[in-house]
């Protein structure tokens, strides 16, 4: 009995010290701690096993339970099956997953907070999981969400503001849904028309990749309306990606290195001042070399040189490729032990999980130092720790009402209105009267799809039927701008074919003008490859006869690319590039047709007059571009005038800056936009000069008579400088051109200014001693 009552003293006593004393908090899971400390000391916690599934990213159709076989064909619809789920997470401890299917955000909200809830179930150490997109255009894989036009549609409106806010509006309308790793912007340089991604660029120019990039990454992760979430950007895809030889995706680039560090590396370095926490890598390689195993692009150039410390992530299962595309390694163990010693730090495996075993058994072996591992596992702690998935690892469904909001799909849609470019407007031929026949044929008539492109609710472009019924059609929208018109649309068939030439022909006699909606198929990735930038036959065919029916033409260009036709500014009265503007495209399209929008768009890519051989605008002096209209081609409805350009010195120093006014003044009747570029040009220097090169633009609303000042800066170590092959910036002293809007300015850049001019043909020299860094 007394045993008893001292053990029951005891138990009491202890209970009551128990309740007085504070519960431990782990290190890693105490939010006052630094994201270092954190993550440092969760990593200390970690088995290899564990550590490397971090690394391991894994397609979510892997863990779809489709029972039955009519939903088994559709791979986009998430019907998590828990029993995979889990053995994906507490066997081979997956960090990651990523899909590209587009639902409800009731039905994403309930598949993500089962999947992290199957995780946080199963995750030893309670690591939440990080989940990855593509939503390049908007939320473009969610149903209903605010769509914006395609990248390079959103370049051509030459407003930074539209690439802030598609960044802000994607991670409010993805975040509450588990989504917070967006991969996106694409900053490669879509300098080759062939190339079937270019439509996912922000344009053929550096500067101006470089600056819609910095804009969309900050609008991205720094978007107060995600709270209390955050999104990551994922800069992609370094580097030289979309200038390959063939234009095939993913295929071999042969660019030299200066032209590498001078024309596509700037926006990754812009993007890293910016603070973009992760990057993705080049699936094909440079001069032979497969980017994915190459510790000299990635630990040298993009680690130890640009100084990121943030997560790399491959492209879809590139590890394996090294094998089966670049054959640099004989199996997947060897390629794997390439691309971590390289500095890859998560494997987008996608549908296997052989990464976790080769990366173990190499590790075991000796083949591979825990130090790599450790490290890389450490960057992508860190980045969950960053994003406040500790805190907030699940999603909620409280605010789907602001998805797809009114507000956000305006703004898509003036992004929209004003990304089209009105090339050709012969004798004023637009806007149309209100009273008129009008034929409008080809592949863009009725197609939703067409307008948009890949990457829009199905990752190659999705059938009709999945589009809103709400998004009208460019033959919707011009029936409705045009209500006291007669509109004519059955003149092709099906896909644009033309079926019957002549039935074709005899309607385009009986009509006033003949609208010609040409372009392309929806595509994404390699199956937009094509050796032919010319039309199909069918196309061509149409534009030949509506030209031999001596009516008005108007060509708009629905497509992904610009598409050749052969003496193009002779076979239309008026020619539209319509690029791919999405959702509200057919609208915008036809309100720019009736005046109600006035075009204010200007290429954001130049446009081939012919096949063969393509060239951007900025190339070498001593080249020769065949294109029918260059970067930065645009009409409108009205006229400006430029005059008055000053500088405000013409003889400077390295150090000093000099302040660029122009005067722009709408001569025209109608108030309207304009882009203003300007261009600096260097005269001679010793790398072949480019012929030009943007280095500002802003954009104005301007009233019928009423002129502006448009202010530029030069700064001749950031717009006068150039990378050698070694990546050494060189600074030479010489004459210049600033240039805007057909007027230029010759200025001076001299070792000690002043009244210090040299003669024109005086050699010139490095200044700051010889080169600097």
């Amino acid at each position: 009995m007394k045993f008893y009552c001292f053990t029951i003293t005891s138990l009491l006593l202890a209970s009551i010290l128990a309740f007085g004393q504070k519960k431990e908090i782990l290190p890693y899971k105490n939010p006052s701690l630094s994201i270092e400390a954190r993550a440092k000391d969760l990593l200390s916690r970690m088995t290899l096993e564990e550590k490397i599934g971090q690394m391991t990213q894994i397609a979510t159709t892997e863990i779809n339970n489709v029972t039955d076989p009519k939903k088994k064909a559709d791979r986009f619809q998430p019907f998590l099956s828990e029993s995979k789920a889990a053995d994906f997470i507490k066997n081979q401890h997956v960090g990651s997953f990523l899909a590209s299917f587009a639902v409800l955000p009731q039905q994403w909200y309930d598949f993500s907070f089962g999947l992290q809830k199957v995780n946080m179930a199963n995750s030893r150490l309670g690591i939440p999981i990080i989940y990855g997109n593509d939503h390049i255009h908007g939320a473009n894989y969610v149903t209903g969400a605010t769509i914006f036009p395609q990248p390079y549609n959103l370049a051509a409106t030459f407003d930074r503001k539209y690439a802030r806010a598609m960044g802000e509006v994607t991670a409010a309308e993805i975040s509450d849904l588990g989504q917070h790793w967006n991969f996106a912007p694409v900053l490669d340089i879509g300098r080759n028309p062939y190339w079937p991604r270019q439509y996912e660029t922000m344009g053929e120019d550096t500067y101006l990749v470089s600056e819609l990039g910095v804009q969309y990454i900050q609008g991205l992760q720094e978007s107060q309306a995600a709270a209390p979430y955050k999104v990551a950007a994922c800069a992609k895809h370094f580097l030289g990606y979309s200038d390959p030889k063939s234009g095939d995706d993913r295929a071999p680039a042969y660019i030299p290195l200066q032209d590498l560090r001078e024309t596509f590396l700037p926006p990754f370095k812009a993007a890293i001042a910016a603070g973009v926490k992760t990057f993705m890598v080049n699936s094909g390689d440079i001069n032979g070399e497969p980017l994915h195993a190459s510790a000299r692009y990635i630990n040298g150039l993009l680690r130890k040189e640009l100084g990121f410390d943030g997560v790399i992530v491959t492209d879809w299962a590139d590890i394996l490729q090294l094998v089966g595309q670049h054959h640099v390694a004989a199996n997947e163990k060897e390629a794997t032990r390439l691309a971590l010693m390289a500095g890859i730090d998560m494997s987008m495996t996608a549908t296997t999980v052989t990464f976790c075993k080769v990366t173990k058994e190499l590790v075991e072996e000796g083949a591979l130092p825990i130090e790599v591992i450790d490290a890389a596992c450490l960057r992508i702690l860190k980045l969950k720790f960053d994003l406040g998935l500790f805190e907030n690892p699940y999603p909620r469904k409280d605010r789907f009402a602001r998805i797809g909001s009114a507000a956000n799909k305006a703004l898509a849609k003036q992004a929209a209105e004003e990304s089209i470019v009105l090339l050709q407007n012969k004798g004023a031929l637009l806007p149309l009267p209100e009273k008129t026949k009008i034929l409008i044929a080809g592949p863009a008539t009725a197609s939703k799809r067409n307008l948009s492109g890949g990457w829009t609710i199905e990752w190659s472009g999705a059938p009709e039927a999945r589009f809103p019924s709400e998004m009208p059609t460019l033959a919707d929208a011009v029936r409705k701008a045009f209500p006291n018109a007669e509109v004519d649309t059955t003149a092709t068939l099906p896909y644009g074919k033309l079926g019957n030439p002549q039935a074709f022909a005899a309607k385009c006699s009986k009509a006033d003008v003949v609208i010609l909606a040409l372009g392309e198929e929806p595509y994404a990735e390699g199956n937009g490859n094509i050796r032919d930038l010319q039309l199909p036959a069918d196309q061509l065919e149409m534009v030949r006869l509506a030209k031999a029916s001596g009516k008005k033409t108007i060509g708009i260009m629905v497509a992904g690319r610009p598409r050749v036709v052969p003496d193009i500014k002779n076979q239309f009265d008026a020619f539209i590039f319509a690029g791919l503007p999405c959702e509200a495209g057919g609208t915008a399209i036809a309100q720019i047709l009736s005046g109600v929008v006035v075009p204010s768009g200007k290429l954001s890519v130049s446009y081939p007059a012919t096949n063969g051989h393509a060239l951007p605008y900025n190339h070498r002096v001593h080249d020769r571009s065949n294109a029918a209209w260059l970067f930065g081609a645009g009409e409108g409805y009205t006229t400006f005038q430029y005059s008055d350009l000053q500088l405000s010195d013409s003889v400077i120093t390295q150090n000093q800056k000099i302040k660029v006014k122009v005067t722009v003044k709408n001569t025209g009747t109608k108030a309207a936009k304009e882009a203003v570029l300007f261009y600096i040009k260097d005269e001679t220097r010793s790398i072949a000069p480019l012929v030009k090169s943007l280095r500002g633009f802003d954009k104005a609303l301007i009233a019928a008579g009423e002129q502006k000042t448009f202010e530029f800066e030069i700064l001749p170590s950031r717009d006068l400088a150039f990378p050698d092959d070694a990546g050494r910036q060189r600074l030479e002293d010489g004459y210049f051109y600033a240039l805007v809007g057909g007027l230029q300015k010759r200025f001076l850049l001299a070792p000690k200014g002043g009244a210090q001019a040299m003669g024109k043909d005086a050699p010139r020299t490095y200044l700051q001693s010889e080169l600097f860094d």
